[in-house]
This record gives structure tokens, C-alpha cells and sequence, in this order.
């Protein structure tokens, strides 16, 4: 019975030591969600995200929650050509969050689509997403101090 996971790749490293607990942190300050580096990715591997967003967002009446600060000026993290996504596959998160009702119907969006089996979504933007509609700015942690390559 976990409450957290932590996710990297398997080719990756922690270049120093981390000089912390990151489950403690996140239980502590009542986080859902830890990241390690943001960035704006582009091409064929978002066709089509964008506009299933806007319609789950029209369809729902959800907004954006948090992680406005990272989209660098743009009014939103997506647009047709380009959206921001978890980078390195550093993520440590809440396993409830993954489960829960809000997050199941987002993912039946992007299942309904067909994103992620004939787009190939990839997982760092669909995450990305998910905790920016879902997640308020106060449930997110970034792990930007530790070391990871």
C-alpha cells in the first residue's frame, strides 16, 4: 500500500546526492504532484491535443488550475503546434490522484480520441495537462534542486 511513486527514466541519474526525503516533502506539504523541468515541445506528437483539450474544457466547463507561470507569455500551454509537457520523466506523484473521477474523465477524452494509440501522445503532455486542469498551484511541488540527468 504506496501512496506515492517516483518515475525516471531508466537510462537516467541523480548527479548528487538529494539531501532531503521527496516522499516526506510531499506528504508534508500536502503535495500531489512533483516535477523536475518544464519545456514546450512541438510536431506531430501533439497533433490533434490541443483541440481535444478546448473540448473537454467547453464540454466540462473545466479550467485551468495552476502552472500558468511556466507557459512563458502564452495564453495558453498548448496551441496547435507546440505544448508544454513534464520533461526527463521525473515524477513523483500522488497514486490517488491517477484514480480519481476528475482524472478518469479527462483520460476518457484523450482515450476517445485515440491520442496516445494512433497520434502517440506522448505521456509528458497528457500529464502535464492533466495537472494543470485538475490540480491548483498549491498541490504542486517542483523538484528543480535535485540533480537528475
Amino acid at each position: 500500500d504506496f501512496d506515492y511513486y517516483w518515475r525516471l527514466d531508466s537510462d537516467s541519474f541523480l548527479t548528487a546526492e538529494v539531501g532531503y526525503d521527496v516522499f516526506e516533502r510531499m506528504a508534508v506539504n500536502n503535495k500531489v504532484y512533483g516535477y523536475n523541468v518544464v519545456l514546450r515541445e512541438g510536431g506531430s506528437l501533439i497533433d490533434g491535443l490541443w483541440d481535444t483539450v478546448e473540448k473537454y474544457m467547453r464540454d466540462t466547463g473545466q479550467k485551468f488550475q495552476s502552472m500558468q507561470s511556466q507557459w512563458n507569455g502564452h495564453p495558453y500551454p498548448c496551441d496547435p503546434g507546440s505544448c508544454m509537457g513534464f520533461y526527463t520523466n521525473f515524477e513523483i506523484s500522488r497514486l490517488d490522484f491517477w484514480r480519481s473521477p476528475e482524472y478518469l474523465r479527462l483520460w476518457s477524452y484523450f482515450e476517445r480520441e485515440r491520442g496516445t494509440f494512433v497520434k502517440q501522445w506522448g505521456d509528458a503532455q497528457l500529464h502535464y495537462l492533466a495537472v494543470s486542469l485538475l490540480l491548483p498551484e498549491s498541490k504542486v511541488q517542483s523538484f528543480a534542486d535535485v540533480a537528475y540527468w
